[in-house]
């Protein structure tokens, strides 16, 4: 197997373990569970530059992890709806 493979089965395991462990809501991290406004912006500014045609895989699994992350009460309502604003 290639080195990056090894070097990415410890994080999918560990993730595994731990959905399976406290569920998804409790694993979640990253700037939409912290409700991150900023950093995300920066993403959408990078991805915009870089990769463009990556930009709305990142907003549409950005706005389906919002619920996710109400779930996880980290972020509030209103919060959930600046995500939103800047995600579509």
């Amino acid at each position: 197997q290639s080195q990056a493979t090894q070097a990415l089965l410890p994080l999918i395991r560990g993730t595994i373990h731990n959905i399976d462990t406290v569920g998804i809501p409790q694993c979640l991290t990253g700037p939409i569970a912290r409700g991150d406004i900023k950093t995300i912006k920066k993403h959408l500014d990078a991805l915009q530059k870089v990769a463009p045609a990556l930009l709305s895989t990142y907003q549409e699994l950005g706005l389906q992890t919002i619920p996710i992350a109400l779930a996880k009460g980290r972020i509030n309502q209103h919060q959930a709806e600046e995500l939103q604003a800047i995600l579509k």
